[in-house]
């Protein structure tokens, strides 16, 4: 048999109800700004990978030039 709730447990629960609502309106709102800012970043990021890309097209890749051998320095007369 199902016992009655005391009016100090009914308040307890619905202050405890209270706060698990307001908690849950808090993230879902959090969720939601989140997304519009995970949204607007990936649209960023393509936005610089194509600019990015074109970029390289427009640079021509470089290498660089070999490195000259140190043949001209006299290592013998340091002092």
């Amino acid at each position: 048999m199902a016992q009655a709730l005391s009016e100090e447990e009914f308040q307890r629960m619905q202050a405890q109800l209270l706060e698990l609502r307001t908690n849950n309106y808090q993230l879902s709102d959090e969720l939601r700004k989140n997304g519009v800012e995970l949204t607007s970043l990936r649209q960023k990021v393509a936005y610089l990978d194509k600019e990015f890309n074109k970029a390289q097209k427009v640079v021509p890749s470089t290498t660089h030039p070999p490195m000259l051998p140190c043949s001209h320095l006299n290592h013998s007369s340091v002092q």
